[in-house]
């Protein structure tokens, strides 16, 4: 007689229904280069993505890029006039005429490939400022004509404002005055340096203020003479200006700057230095709201409401820029980017900005944090990254490769040049030439380091000794847990439970897909593979179930050029999986808070919940029965000598439902949920 073995779900404390994926608030990064305001709306350029709004005073953002270009370019200064936005860019130029719902191209005119740097409006005549002079038009942009005579060939315009009924134009020759709508240009350079270049412009009252490649100059006859105005200045190499009742705003790579007696003296109220001496908080953008300042530049919006005593980061809604690594020391999670390193302490709610380098590749273990940044630096923190210093003897383009073990440290720049690389034994304090071929690595217990290519090796007391037979498949990925090693490759993932003295792999994922990260916590294993996919394992990677769930159209970050940067890792409570749209996670809790029964089940059933399509994967399936919670069967199909069964319900209710596996002189019940 069959014996009838029920487990049913519905009993369990892990409920598979509520597991979904959350994607983090932030880090949120942007790089913004323009402000404009319009009926109480203000809005950011960012360089790289285009036209934000808020509406909430800075609180949040909202892209606006209906009709701008959305293949790579750069945008760059916006001004708006009669509700008429008007933005320049690499592509030319755009407008808005619905408060930047939807934009239009108006380059008639232009030559080709016309890049507008700088925009302004004066009646009925816009101008715009570009990489060879100055174009006009007087029907918002139908088309343009080139109006830059007086003007040298090839005049590259940085900077316009206006006075009166005088045009100002900051160059690449000095600055230019015309009073006939840029019919004729008239050169002003009388007390500038010669071979200036003119960044940025601004105008209060009388005064006009000239932000160049020498510092601020002030002019009080309208541009007939000039007076350097820089004491007080950190850094005067192009410097954005921003004027407002009587005070001026210099922004710079060294911070933001306030003057309230026309540039005589300079004040420091936003400090752009940070602990990382390849790295600077620039202020390319400034903008006033009655008492509160907005600052923009390389680390997004900063916004003070005590006129700079403090500042915070208002950078909600801005893209999250694709990052390069994750790493975690138990409680802090650590992201490298492109654009930054971030750190959250409370997983994922909150994040902290701990520099703005480009992070090509990233590592922590215990309280020591290491970094890779363009240009081919390598720097060290032994306090959780709130101080930095730069680890001496590396010299190379970059960092693609990072592995640490203890003290050790091992950093090489490209992972498909053989042998290169650099070793430190002093927490990356110091480096010295050591040619090492490997480019994929584990810890175990954050101690033991191993690594592969054909073989896996382990490194103990300053040698690397094999401790595996020789592998058959490509290694992609690499983890370890005791004594057990899994290897990822493609289509499946490779493991041994005896230090690699055997091998088998598990299918996992598609034929075709490549396990491109692993990360184990005991028993539990999870892959993620090139199809996007994340999967589990309960029992030392013996089965897998799918649980990409809700996180199916996002992409995850891949492993080009077998770097060693990580986009999965797991954390004391949490896993987190790095992707292009920002980062996800999950409680641990809900993936693993499976009961033994199951961990030593034969089936597993995925992805649950599902649309009505999912597979039952483990031995060898007599038949399934398929039961509404009344009890009522509703479905029945034979099994099959395969090791998983497709079962097809997508034409039923949304609902619960019990699945029971017979297989040999047992019978599995499980609860099934369609969405």
């Amino acid at each position: 007689m069959k014996h009838l073995f029920t487990l049913l779900l519905l009993t369990l404390t892990f409920d598979i229904s509520h597991a979904q994926w959350t994607k983090t608030e932030g880090p949120y990064q942007s790089n913004i280069i323009s402000f404009a305001e319009n009926n109480d709306s203000l809005y950011a350029v960012d360089q790289g993505f285009g036209v934000f709004l808020s509406t909430d005073n800075g609180a949040s953002w909202t892209s606006m890029r209906n009709g701008l270009p959305t293949s790579f370019t750069v945008f760059h200064d916006m001004t708006i006039a009669d509700n008429d936005m008007f933005l320049g860019t690499d592509q030319g130029a755009f407008l808005s005429s619905d408060g930047g719902a939807n934009w239009t191209a108006i380059n008639t005119g232009f030559a080709a490939n016309t890049k507008v740097y700088v925009l302004l409006k004066d009646r009925n005549t816009v101008y715009a400022g570009t990489r060879d002079g100055i174009y006009t038009t007087i029907n918002n942009g139908g088309n343009w004509a080139f109006a830059s005579t007086g003007m040298p060939a090839n005049t590259r315009i940085g900077a316009l404002a206006i006075r009166d009924s005088i045009v100002f134009a900051g160059t690449s020759q000095g600055i230019f005055t015309t009073t006939d709508n840029g019919a004729n240009w008239t050169i002003r350079n009388n007390g500038l340096p010669s071979s200036i270049f003119v960044y940025s412009m601004a105008v209060s009252g009388t005064n006009i203020y000239a932000g160049t490649s020498d510092g601020v100059y002030l002019s009080t006859d309208d541009g007939n003479s000039w007076i350097a105005r820089n004491n007080g200045l950190l850094h005067k190499f192009g410097l954005s200006l921003y004027t407002t009742g009587g005070q001026v705003y210099a922004g710079s790579a060294s911070g933001l700057f306030v003057s309230s007696n026309a540039g005589t003296n300079w004040t420091q109220i936003k400090n752009g230095e940070t602990n990382l001496v390849s790295d600077r908080n620039r202020t390319d953008a400034v903008w006033t709201e009655g008492t509160t300042i907005f600052s923009g530049g390389n680390e997004g919006v900063s916004v003070s409401a005590d006129t700079g005593k403090t500042w915070t980061l208002h950078n909600k809604g801005f893209p999250f820029i694709d990052i390069s690594s994750l790493a975690t020391n138990g409680d802090r999670v650590y992201i490298g980017a492109h654009r930054g390193l971030f750190v959250t302490k409370d997983n994922g709610s909150t994040w902290e900005s701990l520099a703005n380098a480009w992070i090509s590749t990233l590592k922590a273990q215990g309280t020591h944090i290491y970094i890779g940044n363009t240009p081919g630096l390598i720097y060290a923190s032994s306090d959780n990254g709130q101080n930095w210093a730069q680890g001496l003897g590396f010299s190379d383009n970059g960092q693609d490769v990072f592995a640490v073990a203890g003290n050790t440290v091992f950093a090489k720049y490209n992972s498909l040049v053989t042998g290169t690389g650099y070793l430190s034994t002093d927490y990356g304090a110091s480096f010295n030439r050591y040619d090492f071929s490997y480019s994929l690595f584990a810890n175990r217990d954050d101690t033991t380091l191993f690594a592969v290519d054909s073989t896996i090796v382990q490194y103990t007391g300053g040698v690397w000794t094999p401790v595996s037979s020789v592998l058959m498949d490509t290694a992609t990925s690499l983890a370890v847990n005791g004594t057990t090693l899994f290897v990822g490759t493609k289509g499946g993932v490779l493991t041994s439970p005896h230090n690699g003295s055997q091998w088998q792999k598990v299918n996992v994922g598609s034929p075709t897909a490549v396990i491109t990260y692993l990360a184990v916590q005991g028993p539990k294993v999870y892959a993620t593979t090139s199809d996007n996919q994340i999967f589990a394992s309960v029992n030392n990677g013996n089965t897998w179930f799918d649980f990409t769930d809700n996180f199916a159209d996002s992409i995850i970050g891949k492993r080009p050029f077998r770097l060693q940067g990580t986009h999965m890792l797991i954390n004391d409570t949490h896993i987190f999986i790095g992707a292009k749209d920002g980062v996800w996670v999950r409680p641990l809790s809900e993936l693993v808070g499976l009961s033994p029964e199951i961990e030593n089940d034969p089936f597993i059933i995925y992805p649950n919940p599902s649309e009505g399509i999912f597979t039952i994967k483990g031995e060898k399936v007599n038949a399934v029965i398929v039961r509404d919670v009344l009890g009522k069967m509703v479905y029945q199909t034979p099994g099959s000598n395969n090791s998983s069964t497709t079962i097809d319900l997508s034409h039923f209710p949304s609902g619960v439902y019990l699945v029971t596996i017979e297989h040999a002189d047992m019978a599995y019940t499980k609860k099934v949920v369609i969405r």
